[in-house]
């Protein structure tokens, strides 16, 4: 049974979520409500690239001793246009969040994989 069975909507959304990401979102509530706004943002800020895929993972911050949940875009555009995209993103709305604010959920962009 998934860590995440409270909130199926995550899992439709974001591809392969792991049990330590599931353990993460249930450690920190706040991160798990925020994801289907994050998701509905990367769509209006992504719109450009209909082969966009989300995917989320837990790294290990050894400076600040604690793990940080990052939203992965894997977007098909040229670096520099998904980099635009997910600056203005950065500046208009993802920084002003809480959770962000507090060190526990952080975005990047990805090349998405001719595979992917």
């Amino acid at each position: 049974m998934s860590v995440l069975q409270n909130a199926p909507l995550i899992e439709g959304i974001y591809a392969g979520v792991s049990e330590r990401v599931g353990a993460y979102l249930v450690r920190y509530p706040g991160v798990l409500a925020l994801l289907p706004d994050v998701a509905r943002q990367v769509e209006a800020y992504f719109h450009a690239d209909p082969r966009r895929r989300l995917g989320l993972e837990v790294l290990d911050d050894p400076d600040m001793d604690q793990a940080e949940l990052f939203v992965i875009v894997q977007s098909s555009l040229a670096a520099d246009q998904a980099e635009s995209c997910l600056d203005r993103l950065l500046e208009d709305w993802f920084v002003d969040q809480a959770v962000v604010r507090a060190g526990r959920l952080a975005m990047v962009v990805e090349p998405l994989t001719a595979d992917g």
